[in-house]
């Protein structure tokens, strides 16, 4: 599907949610393009950008999807990732506010009132998310829009620790 060499090594995307069924879907969609880690903490995902235990074996992650759905503390994540320079070039796109529907066969997004505001979107971009991302209700539309996001992030856009698509 995406434009790469047979020799480069794959582009590592890290995933910091809860849901089982956003990183079920995002290992599906990304899984022939990129090595999808996920983490369901930020604690974890800091640990693994700086390749302390239990992740000094992972690789550098080249792009970043976090999941503001699971009440995180995304501007507080975003901020403690541009306090360092070599974390800070990583892209971070953050994935709008998202939950399982009672019904099992869908993931809803969250009623106005606990979706992030307008404000909370702007201090996202002040904190130098590369971009947001709402989440669309049905589990269709949410892999159609992660395979958007793959073929932008992975075979169009250059990121920085990829030397493959650089010419």
């Amino acid at each position: 599907m995406l434009d790469r060499n047979d020799h480069c090594d794959p582009t590592t995307v890290l995933l910091i949610s809860q849901s089982a069924e956003l990183r079920r879907l995002t290992s599906e969609t990304f899984g022939d393009s990129a090595d999808v880690y996920d983490v369901t903490d930020q604690a974890a995902a800091r640990s693994f950008l700086d390749g302390r235990s239990p992740y000094t074996d992972a690789p550098v992650a080249s792009l970043v999807l976090l999941d503001s759905g699971d009440g995180a503390d995304a501007i507080g994540f975003l901020e403690a990732v541009a306090d360092t320079p070599a974390r800070a070039r990583i892209p971070i796109i953050v994935l709008g506010a998202q939950r399982q529907s009672s019904d099992r066969r869908e993931l809803t997004t969250e009623c106005r009132s606990t979706a992030p505001s307008r404000a909370d979107i702007r201090r996202y971009y002040d904190r130098h998310a590369n971009a947001y991302v709402p989440l669309p209700a049905d589990r269709e539309a949410i892999a159609d829009v992660l395979a958007e996001l793959a073929a932008f992030w992975l075979a169009t856009v250059r990121l920085p620790n990829r030397d493959d698509r650089i010419s």
